[in-house]
């Protein structure tokens, strides 16, 4: 709108009945704006459901990863769930199942997660999880199954050697070179080659 303002000013000469013949400057380009901008989810309401942007609804979501595509990765605490978002905020459940808590290794739906905290994912495009609740770092591949890659459920405590070995409480984790993993822990920072 200031666009056409000046152009039309511009063009009956500001008024005075007499043109300048000076060419109007165009507009500086829009920059962007900085600030906060909700892409998925609803702010003060928790739930568990798919869907576009705020149609979605999470509960107790603690971390994210960003693959190659630009997909985010959310692990749903709460729900015990972890989420994909994709660039045009479509939300859908990767692995676990909404409210169902525990320990099991599968596809998709068919697999529990006991209190997901961390998320990494790696160059080839797999994630890892620490569920804190099982004491294990898991792997969600890129077609969506789960393993176990450390750590055995249930048992706590550190075990090093060969694995799965034990852990006790991992919460952050990073992935570093091909088959590295980084991981906080109860017992400290702990590295992991697969």
């Amino acid at each position: 709108m200031a666009l056409g303002i000046s152009t039309l000013l511009g063009a009956c000469g500001g008024g005075s009945g007499t043109s300048t013949g000076a060419t109007p400057t165009p507009p500086e380009p829009a920059r962007p704006i900085a600030g906060l901008a909700l892409l998925a989810g609803q702010i003060g309401s928790e739930g568990n459901l798919d869907g576009n942007g705020s149609e979605a609804h999470f509960t107790s979501e603690l971390d994210i990863a960003v693959d190659q595509a630009g997909n985010l990765y959310v692990t749903d605490s709460g729900n015990y769930t972890i989420r994909k978002i994709s660039p045009d905020g479509d939300v859908t459940t990767l692995a676990g199942k909404g409210g169902e808590q525990g320990y099991t290794d599968g596809a998709g739906s068919t697999a529990r997660f006991r209190t997901p905290i961390g998320l990494s994912i790696d160059g080839d495009g797999n994630l890892f999880v620490t569920d804190t609740g099982n004491h294990t770092v898991r792997q969600i591949s890129p077609d969506g199954r789960v393993s176990t890659a450390a750590g055995q459920a249930g048992k706590v405590g550190v075990q090093l050697g060969s694995l799965p070995g034990s852990l006790a409480t991992p919460s952050a984790i990073a992935a570093g070179a091909k088959g590295v993993l980084y991981i906080s822990s109860a017992n400290g920072v702990l590295k992991i080659q697969l």
